[in-house]
């Protein structure tokens, strides 16, 4: 669960900002069928701003137990061990979570066994190269929450999911100090310096293997046979 310090600081002007910010961003994102499940890693507490009727309806929420009322089905769990059956879940969210875990990788390995060929995973982490000096509440926050040197950068995600076969399709930023949210990516080098916080969006592509059977002696045409 998220640290309350953390809590307090969203409440915060600047918080407030980053929040409407990546709620902004989430509710662009999460688009799913009736048939399809969203599962949530980390309570935030705000769900209700990026969550509309329809996808509560179809989102779980896992992690540690909270007093707050949550707005969707609440599941008490650790991400490192998904209580899901393999290849179950069709949209996985991890929203500041990951950077105030032990192993990021584990957990990433566990979300990849969990979601179904061509799910989908949004990763929101604070950037490890923004300049938080310009809000010293929230640099002061994350120092006592989170390990040294905890914050974890695009690159580190990126080569991770690429290992696992995803295809990167989103990168957005966010800014504390202004309404700003870019859908892409950084428009220049830059401005990776500024933005509090960065999402990625990962498709699990999964290559089927096929198979060429012999000749249809009826046909005369090959027949082919998925694996």
């Amino acid at each position: 669960m998220t640290n309350e310090l953390l809590y307090k600081w969203f409440e915060t002007p600047r918080g407030r900002v980053l929040r409407h910010n990546e709620s902004l961003f989430l509710r662009r994102s999460l688009s799913v069928t009736s048939m399809q499940l969203i599962l949530q890693i980390g309570f935030l507490g705000w769900e209700k701003e990026f969550l509309d009727g329809f996808t509560v309806q179809r989102s779980i929420i896992i992690d540690t137990p909270v007093s707050c009322q949550t707005v969707c089905s609440y599941v008490t769990g650790q991400a490192s061990y998904l209580p899901f059956e393999t290849e179950s879940v069709d949209f996985i969210l991890l929203p500041h979570f990951l950077e105030f875990t032990v192993d990021f990788l584990t957990i990433l390995d566990e979300i990849d066994r969990v979601l179904k060929p061509e799910g989908e995973v949004i990763i929101i982490s604070f950037n490890p190269w923004s300049w938080f000096a310009f809000d010293y509440v929230l640099a002061r926050t994350l120092n006592k929450i989170s390990l040294p040197n905890r914050a974890l950068s695009r690159s580190q995600f990126i080569n991770k999911l690429l290992s696992l076969n995803y295809e990167i399709e989103t990168v957005a930023g966010f800014d504390c100090r202004e309404h700003y949210q870019n859908p892409q990516d950084y428009r220049r080098r830059a401005e990776s310096y500024f933005v509090t916080a960065y999402a990625l969006r990962g498709i699990k592509r999964c290559n089927n293997i096929i198979k060429l059977a012999a000749l249809d002696k009826r046909r005369g045409v090959p027949i082919f046979k998925p694996i």
